[in-house]
């Protein structure tokens, strides 16, 4: 049975709309807290990602700078054309996982980069069947992961996130050209490229953040995403981090 999408773009502007509002109220205090937790959702047409992950530094080292751990759960959900004995129809596919890792932070002179790997276990269920070329039931990852950030002005910044998921052979890309018109905002173009071995994604769209003194960020991003062989349909996320 098809979802249907309008419901979850439709439940992701009534959560959103109401704590952009909040945040945009929020008074900024200072604190000085070493721990980073990041959730976010995102759906579209054909997928629905929801996600939570925590970072926690090793020993004395600070968030942004050194070595950390990280650990976190996921839930997709995605609809894609399917092949099985010539046989090719929709199939849509449910995907929790869990994941745990570590990683290393280099800041220096308005660049950061981040490398880090996680270990994780994903179930995957695909119906009415599982094309061919496809994996189903409990899939083992292990996930490299690069992130980097350069400012090229005073308000000026671009950043790029990408990862490969190695025993699912799919993979994420995005990249961020972001501009600062004040303190506390930053707002942008941006473009994402998924790949798997039955489906290709690509998206475009904007972002708009406000981040607090308190460590708060709170994040919407919007635009339009192509699945292959599919007409081209909108994507709306929210993303929340916060230091503790």
């Amino acid at each position: 049975m098809k979802t249907n999408p309008n419901k979850h773009i439709a439940l992701a502007t009534l959560v959103l709309l109401p704590l952009l509002s909040l945040l945009v109220s929020l008074p900024c205090k200072a604190q000085a807290n070493n721990n980073l937790v990041i959730a976010g959702v995102q759906t579209s047409d054909k997928s629905t990602y929801a996600f939570s992950m925590a970072i926690v530094p090793f020993g004395d080292a600070r968030l942004g700078q050194g070595w950390y751990q990280k650990a976190g759960v996921s839930w997709l959900t995605y609809r894609y054309d399917g092949t099985l004995c010539s046989n090719t129809r929709e199939v849509s596919a449910k995907a929790p996982g869990i994941e745990a890792g570590i990683g290393h932070m280099w800041n220096n002179e308005g660049s950061r980069l981040d490398l880090s790997a996680t270990l994780g276990y994903r179930h995957i269920d695909i119906t009415p069947f599982v094309p061919a070329g496809d994996r189903a039931g409990n899939v083992i990852t292990l996930n490299p992961q690069i992130q980097a950030s350069r400012q090229l002005s005073s308000s000026i910044d671009a950043d790029l996130l990408a990862n490969y998921a190695i025993g699912l052979g799919s993979s994420y890309t995005r990249a961020r050209l972001g501009w600062k018109p004040v303190a506390g905002w930053r707002t942008g173009l941006e473009g994402i490229w998924q790949e798997g071995k039955n489906y290709r994604i690509t998206q475009q769209g904007l972002f708009l953040s406000r981040t607090l003194a308190s460590g708060m960020t709170l994040e919407i991003n919007a635009g339009q995403a192509k699945a292959q062989n599919y007409s081209a349909s909108a994507y709306i996320g929210l993303t929340f981090a916060s230091t503790y």
